[in-house]
């Protein structure tokens, strides 16, 4: 075992709570029975990630959780085992919802024919998973449904994104079991993905995406596109300032109203 895994271990059997000092590099070596290169060298790596905090001629300290990179699968795992294991998840779940609303927008875009195949497949294989009652068959088909969506978009850093996030579910199932229900709820939104990917156009995707993210949106007067509430000012609402001003069409707290208001001018 490592001098990382071995301090994470720690952590995650509580002998050091968060927000405790590490114990002195010399009886970690000892601990360890590991050289003073090889805990530096741990040390400095955690550190990087967020999970420890030194101060040189002080000590070292155990970050809260929220300063650790949680996409180290090896620090997400210990974020469950000490932390708030249901809010995490919550976190990881609204994440994954976001990301794969967006990602089905631009797979609608911009896959093929071959592509689209390949998502149909990988659901012909979840169903008869789920009618077997397998779940290892299932979650494994599931995350390379989720793969295949993020490569018809054409986007390699969101198949990137993807495979970490997918990780991180893996990690996180082995606190709890799939129930046939759950998995019956899964595969219905997988199916309803693929038809979104299939059938829908960008404006209609583009419709969910604006419910589920957050946005507000102002009820259109008919015939007119809704417009949707911007939470900053925008470098186009800029811009459009600045021009207003030069041909000295609008005063200054009239831009000022605008501004407050903060809508994304079209």
């Amino acid at each position: 075992m490592t001098v990382v895994a071995e301090i994470l271990g720690m952590v995650q059997r509580k002998e050091l709570p968060l927000g405790s000092a590490l114990p002195n590099e010399t009886d970690l070596c000892a601990r360890f029975q590991a050289s003073r290169t090889r805990v530096r060298e741990a040390v400095k790596y955690l550190q990087g990630k967020g999970f420890l905090r030194v101060e040189h001629g002080r000590g070292t300290w155990i970050e809260p959780l929220e300063r650790w990179d949680l996409l180290d699968a090896d620090l997400w795992l210990t974020a469950l085992k000490v932390g708030n294991r249901a809010k995490l998840i919550s976190n990881l779940v609204e994440v994954r919802r976001i990301l794969e609303i967006r990602t089905a927008a631009l797979a609608s875009e911009n896959r093929s024919s071959e592509q689209l195949q390949s998502l149909e497949d990988d659901l012909v294989v979840m169903e008869a998973a789920l009618a077997e009652h397998n779940t290892a068959a299932y979650n494994r088909t599931s995350r390379r449904f989720h793969d295949h969506l993020a490569i018809a978009t054409g986007n390699m850093l969101l198949l990137r994104i993807t495979e970490a996030l997918a990780q991180r579910l893996d990690l996180t199932k082995q606190f709890s079991d799939d129930s046939r229900e759950d998995l019956h709820h899964s595969f219905k939104e997988h199916r309803a993905i693929f038809s979104a990917v299939k059938t829908e156009t960008r404006r209609s995707l583009g419709s969910h995406i604006t419910a589920s993210s957050g946005f507000r949106t102002e009820r259109p007067r008919p015939g007119k596109r809704p417009r949707y509430r911007c939470l900053a000012p925008t470098a186009r609402f800029h811009r459009r300032k600045r021009t207003l001003c030069e041909r000295g069409k609008t005063s200054g707290n009239a831009m000022a109203r605008a501004q407050n208001s903060s809508w994304l001018l079209k």
